[in-house]
């Protein structure tokens, strides 16, 4: 197929986040499997670059609009460009990453969106911040703004031709809210390149010696991006209690972002901070960690940070939030849940994954769950079906328009 992408973020735009990683892991992964892909994305941040091969896709940066901006200027940049690549060859459908192929609906091509987050979500990580903070005047306003998009999510999202939903969460919420029929939704997990995430001891090894950490000590992960909605102050509040049960235990912070001040707060914590990692640097840390802690508060479309973990056979203990529990620590084999804002809990269930467990054998089977449900093979195969069953669903409108006139 000659598939267009529409996706405000690419890597080069110095963004970190699940977007963009997926959409180049996502791209890269059926030009591997034969598809011609073109992606358009926002303006390259240096203004040097206006189309570049990257990983076997078609890069084309759009001048004229803001690098990583979802903007009326870009929406109308990648509406001229798509005339002119289906004016060289026919495409035979679009994918868009979130709403970045908003103009493009009920038009000529087939769209088939992939849904990272949706408004609904976004409304319950509200209410979790009011419940945790208690900002009550704040969130109202917030929550008003929220529930105004959602409605107007309802209409739009009904124009999409095929919706992928990334977590069970979000595809049940696609049915049960935003009231998407079975035939036009499908459930996809992100997906990674295997041979790159992976559990070895010499990368473990490797990664503690580069950092100067103990080949002995017991290596608790913070990973991703240090902001607010991340849940990062409850969890650094429990650390001295950590400490005081635990004295092997040693912080391994891998992250960027204003919440690293609640750590920074606690001067005599034994704490290796490795500030922003590259990508590709990424297992690295992960197998450097015996445990990986997501305090998150976030209804996420799904926490990409977890499933990178599992893949290189470090268990997880994370928010019971959002799909997280259902999608990726469904029980205690490769990790565990704990309550929103329950101290209590949060200790406990750290406490007994690390008295009570092996975290290597944790980590093993982490493995071998994770390759089966989270590799690149996966998302790309459960990606072209529903990729198939849009076009097939957009001919069916077409049809329908027609007779209607």
């Amino acid at each position: 197929m000659r598939i267009v992408g529409f996706v405000r973020l690419w890597p080069s735009h110095r963004g970190v986040g699940g977007l963009q990683l997926h959409a180049r892991n996502l791209y890269s992964g059926l030009a591997g499997r034969g598809h011609d892909i073109h992606v358009l994305t926002t303006a390259h941040p240096t203004g040097s670059d206006t189309c570049v091969e990257d990983n076997g896709i078609t890069v084309h940066y759009l001048s004229g609009c803001a690098p990583g901006i979802y903007s009326d200027a870009y929406l109308s940049a990648a509406a001229r460009e798509m005339n002119i690549l289906d004016g060289i060859s026919p495409v035979d459908a679009i994918h868009s990453e979130s709403s970045c192929a908003d103009r493009m609906l009920c038009g000529k091509w087939p769209v088939i969106a992939t849904w990272h987050g949706l408004g609904y979500c976004a409304l319950r990580t509200v209410l979790n911040k009011v419940y945790l903070a208690g900002d009550r005047s704040r969130a109202l306003t917030e929550l008003k703004v929220r529930c105004e998009n959602m409605v107007d999510d309802m209409d739009r999202l009904q124009r999409y031709d095929h919706s992928i939903a990334i977590s069970d969460q979000a595809y049940e919420d696609l049915g049960e809210v935003y009231r998407i029929p079975p035939d036009q939704r499908s459930l996809v997990f992100n997906g990674f390149d295997t041979s790159k995430f992976l559990s070895s001891d010499s990368l473990r090894l490797a990664t503690r010696a580069r950092y100067g950490i103990s080949p002995s000590s017991l290596v608790v992960g913070i990973i991703g991006r240090l902001t607010e909605d991340k849940g990062h102050r409850h969890f650094a509040s429990l650390i001295p209690d950590i400490l005081s049960r635990f004295a092997n235990v040693r912080f391994l912070i891998a992250g960027e972002g204003p919440a690293l001040r609640a750590y920074g707060d606690l001067m005599f914590v034994p704490t290796t901070y490795v500030g922003g990692v590259s990508y590709d640097d990424m297992p690295g840390i992960y197998n450097a960690c015996d445990l990986v802690v997501d305090p998150t508060i976030r209804y996420e479309g799904l926490d990409m940070t977890i499933q990178e973990a599992l893949l290189c056979g470090t268990p997880v203990l994370a928010t019971d939030v959002g799909s997280i529990r259902k999608s990726l620590l469904p029980d205690w084999r490769y990790g565990t849940t704990f309550l929103l804002g329950d101290r209590s809990d949060l200790f406990q269930k750290f406490s007994t994954l690390i008295d009570k467990y092996d975290l290597r054998e944790l980590g093993e089977a982490a493995v071998a769950y994770a390759r089966r449900r989270f590799s690149l093979e996966e998302m790309c195969a459960g990606t072209e079906d529903a990729m198939k069953r849009g076009i097939a669903l957009a001919r069916e409108r077409r049809v329908s328009r027609t007779e209607l006139h």
